[in-house]
């Protein structure tokens, strides 16, 4: 059996945070709504040790699909060790 997550975090303000245009623009004509993830969607704090809960689980055979590639898989590794968790400063190193 294959199962499928998909989910927004909360914490991406549009108007705030950077981003590109067209990629918003996309998202938006898929039926992304932006406003209604602010108030509903998923919360990285609680999030990130519910992530490594699943992978210690066994998940970890699980298929990672992204949307911005490295960019996606990075913000995930620092919502599983938390705010205080320096990324590496370059892909090579990460």
């Amino acid at each position: 059996m294959r199962y499928v997550w998909e989910f927004n975090f909360r914490e991406f303000d549009v108007r705030r945070h950077r981003h590109a245009s067209e990629s918003i623009a996309m998202l938006r004509a898929k039926g992304v709504d932006f406003d209604r993830t602010r108030r509903h969607g998923v919360g990285a704090a609680k999030f990130g040790p519910r992530l490594q809960k699943w992978l210690r689980a066994g998940l970890g055979r699980a298929g990672v699909v992204t949307f911005s590639r490295g960019y996606d898989l990075a913000y995930l590794v620092k919502v599983m060790y938390g705010s205080g968790y320096e990324m590496p400063k370059t892909a090579g190193q990460f």
